[in-house]
């Protein structure tokens, strides 16, 4: 009843598939707006190619704004919306509908995956993976959705109490980029996303909150910061004393990041 695609990507095949809550004004939720707007300089960002609802921590007000957000763009075609395994749960109990399912659902209980399905089926495209497989179900659902087009992605549900899985995403963060993709992890509390080698951060944008910086992947060599409360010059920050770049503040109007190799991650975040 759901399709099986095994555990290639490119083997993905499509099933039945058609096409009052408000967050306040300045919270988190506006924040991939400004980091699109500061990192990819002279682009229209308003809207994301694609969401995925994992099965993380999920802040269903703030998980159901953004949603509305995105469908609701002026003359902008709705952005893909992807429910990775337990992230389906969101959608029944709101009583809404992704674009697609995808996942070996695992950890979705069969009674939840079939309810989901006899509701869903008419507008939803279900693909189950087999559980013997080589990435994550948030993974995957990274790669279908740059193998439909999506250049900007968002991931919500990506945080929580599993850390293991939140490690996992954040090593996500490269293979996306690896794939062409940018992702941005995000919570009412966090919002987290790859750096360009020079970027710029307005105070106004991020009044009150804590950047953070940690290399993944290896160095990142000449990270020079200006603009923060605490600044570096050409420094060569290894994960082992990353505490030396955590809990920053904007003190200009402007702040910078700037470095000459590696992958650095940026963490926006308030308590």
């Amino acid at each position: 009843m759901i399709a099986n695609s095994g555990e290639s990507v490119s083997s993905f095949r499509q099933v039945n598939h058609n096409n009052n809550h408000k967050w306040e004004a300045g919270a988190v939720v506006l924040w991939p707006f400004r980091v699109y707007r500061t990192v990819r300089q002279g682009e229209k960002m308003s809207v994301y190619d694609a969401v995925i609802i994992s099965g993380g921590t999920i802040d269903d007000v703030f998980v159901k704004h953004i949603l509305e957000r995105e469908k609701r763009q002026g003359g902008v075609p709705a952005c893909l919306v992807i429910a990775a395994d337990r992230g389906l749960l969101f959608f029944l109990r709101n009583d809404m509908t992704p674009d697609i399912a995808i996942g070996d659902f695992d950890s979705t209980p069969d009674k939840k995956v079939e309810e989901a399905y006899s509701r869903m089926k008419t507008d939803t495209e279900f693909i189950r993976l087999k559980p013997e497989k080589d990435v994550s179900d948030t993974h995957a659902a990274m790669l279908l959705a740059a193998e439909r087009g999506a250049k900007r992605v968002l991931l919500l549900g990506g945080t929580g109490t599993r850390l293991d899985h939140v490690t996992a995403n954040l090593g996500l963060l490269l293979a996306a980029e690896e794939a062409g993709v940018s992702v941005v992890i995000q919570d009412p509390h966090n919002c987290i996303f790859l750096a360009e080698r020079c970027m710029t951060l307005k105070k106004s944008d991020y009044e009150g909150r804590y950047v953070s910086l940690f290399p993944l992947g290896g160095n990142v060599t000449s990270l020079t910061l200006t603009g923060f409360k605490y600044p570096l010059t050409d420094y060569t920050l290894r994960f082992s004393d990353a505490s030396l770049t955590v809990s920053n503040e904007i003190i200009g109007e402007e702040a910078e990041i700037a470095f000459k190799s590696g992958c650095l991650a940026v963490m926006i975040t308030e308590d």
